[in-house]
């Protein structure tokens, strides 16, 4: 099994962007997955996909995640993704 499934859970700390719908990144982890992973992945895929298509679910996406990372004061999660994504430059989706 690759570095895949850590992918998919940094995926989830990116900002919701036109860009990465286009990737499809998700789909395309999942074809490095098994059973029950791989399926989630795909599932991922498609709601990330429908989320970023209309604007409105789009709005609700950046606004969930501002809430979540990026809140006054202490927010709800920390997002370590730009640390690493720092150390580690483009390497982070190999």
């Amino acid at each position: 099994m690759t570095k895949r499934p850590l992918n998919l859970v940094l995926l989830g700390l990116f900002e919701p962007s036109q860009e990465l719908r286009d990737m499809h990144v998700f789909l395309k982890a999942a074809e490095s997955l098994d059973g029950k992973l791989a399926e989630k992945a795909r599932r991922l895929d498609d709601l990330y996909t429908q989320g970023t298509e209309d604007a409105k679910s789009f709005e609700a996406m950046l606004l969930d995640y501002t809430r979540l990372f990026l809140s006054p004061g202490s927010p709800p999660a920390k997002n370590y993704l730009t640390c690493w994504k720092d150390k580690l430059g483009d390497k982070i989706l190999d």
